[in-house]
This record gives C-alpha cells, sequence and structure tokens, in this order.
C-alpha cells in the first residue's frame, strides 16, 4: 500500500510539473527585460501601437527612418572610454565598440520587427547619429514592348516617421549561467511632431526567455528553472510562486531519494518544504520583472534558476527529511508534557490521601507550579525547532546592480 501512494503521488507531482512552464503574455512596459532583444521588440510594439491609432497615420506610402542617437541626446551618460570590472560571480568589459556593436543589434532587431508588423512601409536605417530627411525608392519601369526594354526611376520620398534609438550604460558580461549584453535602452517616435519617448533596462539571461538555446549548452538535467506561472500583485507573490513551480519540478526526484519514508506526506506539504529549502539556499539566478500597466497598476513576474545535478539533490532532500519530521517531534513533545502532568496528578492524589488532607493547599501549588514549568519548557522547545528550521531570507544581487544603473 505504502508503494502505490509513492508511484501515486509522483505520477501527480509529474502531471503538474511535466514540462517547463513559460508565463502568461502580459500587455505593458517592463522595468527590466531578459534580453536586449526582448527590449527592442517592446519599445517597437510600443512605438508601432501609438503610431498605428494615430487618424492620420496610413501605412502605404509612409516613410519610416530608424536612426542611432547619441546617448547624451537621450540625457544618458557619455560612454566609458573603456575597461573591465569584476563582481560575485561575475566579469565583464565596458567600451565604446560594445555599446556600438549593442546599439548596431538594436537597430537591426528593430527593422526586422517593424517590417514584420508594417509590411507596405518604406523603411530604412541611419546608423550615423546624424540624421537624414528623405528616403529613396528606386523602381523599374517598362518603356517598351521588348522584355529588355527598362530604365531604373529614382523617386525621393519625404520622412513622415522617425525612431530613434540609443544604447547606455551598456557593459558585456560573462557568468555560469549567463553573458551578453546589459544595459539601457532609450528610443522616441517622432510622428507629425509628436514625440512619444520609451526606457528600458535589460540584461541578458537566455536561461529566462530562451530556455532551449541556453539547455543546448549545458548538461542535461543540470538546471531546472522555476516561473511564476500568472502575473502577481507583488514582488514577493511572484518570487514565492516562482519557488513553488522550481519545487514542483523538483519533488519527484527528491521523494525518490526518501526511499518511501516520505510517503505519509501529501503532494503539497513536499513541495512546500522543498520551496523553502530552494529559497534558502538552492538558487543559482533569479530574475524578477515588474510591469507596468497604466492605469491598472503594476504586475510583477519572476523567474529562479535552480541546480538539479545528483550532488545538489543530495544536499537537499536530508534537510527537507528534517523540515518534515518536526510535527512528528513536536506530537512527541506534547505527548511528554501530558504524561508527566498524569503523573503529577496521580502523585498529588496519592500524597494527599498519605497526609490526610492536611496538605492539600500546599500539595495542589506545588503541582500546578510542576506543570506550568513543563508546559513553557514545551513551548521553548518548540519555538527554537521552529527557528532551526525557517529558512533564511535569499540575498541576490540582482536589485544592487539595477540600481547602480539608476541616475
Amino acid at each position: 500500500m505504502t508503494r502505490r501512494r509513492l508511484i501515486f503521488m509522483l505520477l501527480i507531482i509529474a502531471l503538474r510539473a511535466r514540462a517547463q512552464m513559460v508565463w502568461v503574455p502580459v500587455t505593458g512596459k517592463a522595468d527590466l527585460y531578459p534580453s536586449e532583444q526582448a527590449a527592442v521588440d517592446s519599445m517597437v510594439d510600443s512605438f508601432i501601437s501609438t503610431l498605428t491609432a494615430s487618424p492620420e497615420f496610413h501605412e502605404v506610402g509612409t516613410a519610416i527612418q530608424i536612426e542611432a542617437r547619441e546617448p547624451g541626446d537621450f540625457g544618458m551618460p557619455p560612454q566609458t572610454s573603456g575597461g573591465s570590472y569584476s563582481e560575485p560571480n561575475l566579469s565583464g568589459e565596458v567600451s565604446p565598440q560594445i555599446t556600438e556593436a549593442a546599439t548596431h543589434l538594436a537597430i537591426q532587431r528593430a527593422r526586422e520587427r517593424i517590417q514584420l508588423q508594417l509590411p507596405r512601409a518604406n523603411i530604412s536605417v541611419s546608423e550615423n547619429p546624424a540624421p537624414v530627411s528623405r528616403v529613396t525608392k528606386s523602381t523599374r519601369v517598362n518603356v517598351g514592348p521588348g522584355p529588355n526594354v527598362s530604365i531604373t526611376q529614382s523617386e525621393i520620398i519625404p520622412i513622415n516617421v522617425t525612431f530613434g534609438i540609443a544604447l547606455g550604460d551598456v557593459e558585456q558580461f560573462e557568468s555560469s549561467t549567463a553573458s551578453g549584453y546589459r544595459g539601457r535602452i532609450r528610443g522616441e517616435l517622432n510622428h507629425g511632431g509628436i514625440k512619444n519617448p520609451f526606457e528600458a533596462r535589460f540584461i541578458d539571461k537566455p536561461w529566462v526567455n530562451d530556455w532551449a538555446t541556453f539547455a543546448g549548452t549545458q548538461l542535461p538535467g543540470a538546471w531546472v528553472t522555476g516561473r511564476s506561472t500568472e502575473p502577481s500583485v507583488s514582488e514577493s507573490q511572484a518570487i514565492s510562486s516562482a519557488y513553488q513551480n522550481a519545487a514542483k519540478q523538483l519533488a519527484g526526484r527528491v521523494m525518490a531519494s526518501f526511499n518511501g519514508s516520505a510517503s505519509r506526506l501529501s503532494p503539497q506539504a513536499l513541495i512546500n518544504q522543498i520551496a523553502n529549502q530552494l529559497r534558502s539556499r538552492g538558487t543559482a539566478d533569479r530574475f524578477v520583472q515588474r510591469i507596468d500597466r497604466p492605469p491598472h497598476g503594476a504586475l510583477w513576474r519572476a523567474a529562479v534558476l535552480i541546480p538539479a545535478n545528483d550532488e545538489s539533490l543530495s544536499h537537499l532532500a536530508p534537510s527537507v527529511a528534517v523540515s518534515q519530521q518536526q510535527p512528528n517531534t513536536s506530537s512527541r513533545q506534547f505527548g511528554s508534557v501530558l504524561a508527566l502532568a498524569l503523573v503529577i496528578l496521580l502523585l498529588y492524589l496519592f500524597l494527599n490521601v498519605v497526609t490526610k488532607g492536611y496538605f492539600t493547599w500546599q500539595l495542589r501549588v506545588g503541582a500546578l507550579a510542576v506543570v506550568l514549568i513543563a508546559v513553557f519548557m514545551f513551548m521553548v522547545a518548540v519555538f527554537f525547532a521552529h527557528v532551526r528550521i525557517t529558512p533564511a531570507p535569499m540575498i541576490t544581487t540582482d536589485h544592487v546592480q539595477l540600481n547602480q544603473w539608476q541616475n
């Protein structure tokens, strides 16, 4: 019966976490993106939505130019002269060439995204910070009956929409779990003299939004990523949801290591204990994103990267087993207190009979004092046992690094 219950619990856990869960799409602008490409896509989508909502906009015949801007044009500090830096588990480099390369990638991605959404518009790119004011469009026109009789005509199309893009604070970094660029992007849509700005920060973490690529560069089964499966109204709620998601994926392997000793536990109780242990000391990387949706307010999403190799799980399973034994320990302590109280009551009755009732009140006071002392000792033992298994708050460097990018 125990073996069947164990198998049943494993099936429940496997069905609830049979694949890496993905985030539910949410509209709005985020404060941080898991890649430069994701930041550019969000910016372009925001600009296109604003542009197409204008009554004067007509896709056919519209000339759109994507321009590289200097960081100073958007109020960002000038580019650093270059150098390297080192942080815990992170090394990288900064230079104008790195910013230039990241800006080139952003402009090319923006062009692809705009062309996809506005295929009938005329799109040009100027990576020279000094913008041009017109686009040259060439077409071939047949001028005779013969198949080879044609000329090329050039048409000057005035620019009426511009996308200005600039990158600042760009660093190229590498760590054990991610590599690429981090920095911030600022853009500006100029249509009919009306300017709409955009700003966002990004840090390339492929394990967040490109799991297939990340997993392809790692050993099979080396990592598990937990994601908040639904947008949350607070940062702490999103982080808790992400750890719950990771715990569901690891519960089957952790339970198997108990060899059936944890079969008395419910699946959710086991998942909760694993999530607590992961939060306290089992995280390799973390990503938290706030999504602003005026006028509805902000939503939060989180993702955590958890090592899932045998060595990591071998340290996790004993901690969970100890935590699971705590309720039974408390029950035994409570039972001991009840037994002690019963012994004291019987001893009081015996002494009261022997003394023929002459010391009734003294015996009652003494018995009550002993019982109160026993109850106090029980409460102290439970308190310290709870403190020992309460997970310590997790400290990460994501928000510390993010604050360094702000003005």
